[in-house]
Formats: C-alpha cells, sequence, structure tokens
C-alpha cells in the first residue's frame, strides 16, 4: 500500500469514529432524540424506516424458520 491508500483508510476511520460520536451524544439528550429523531422528521421518512425495519424482521423469521 501507499502512501495515499494509508491516508484514505485513515482518513475514512476518523470521519466514522467522529460521526458516531456525534451521533450518540445528540441520540443521549433525550429518547425522542433516539427513536424519532428529536420530532424533525417527516411522517412519511419514520415510516419509511419502520417498514423497513418490519420487512427485514419478516425476512430474518422466514430464513430461522
Amino acid at each position: 500500500m501507499g502512501l495515499v491508500d494509508t491516508g484514505i483508510i485513515i482518513f475514512y476511520l476518523t470521519a466514522i469514529v467522529v460521526v458516531g460520536v456525534w451521533s450518540s451524544r445528540k441520540a443521549a439528550r433525550s429518547d425522542d432524540d433516539y427513536f424519532l429523531g428529536g420530532r424533525t422528521l417527516p411522517w412519511w421518512l419514520l415510516g419509511i424506516t419502520g417498514m423497513a425495519t418490519f420487512l427485514d424482521m419478516g425476512a430474518t423469521a422466514s430464513l430461522a424458520g
């Protein structure tokens, strides 16, 4: 690996840690922030995430069965 490749990997890992710490602190403010995005997300986006979770759980349950 070259110097550029190593720099890209270090940048990526640093960015992931920074985003993780930032979102963790933001979500820790209250339950509304964690579960409902601080009540700032539109209803249709919450519906899409709920449906995606339901479909994923259904696929997992069917594979286990």
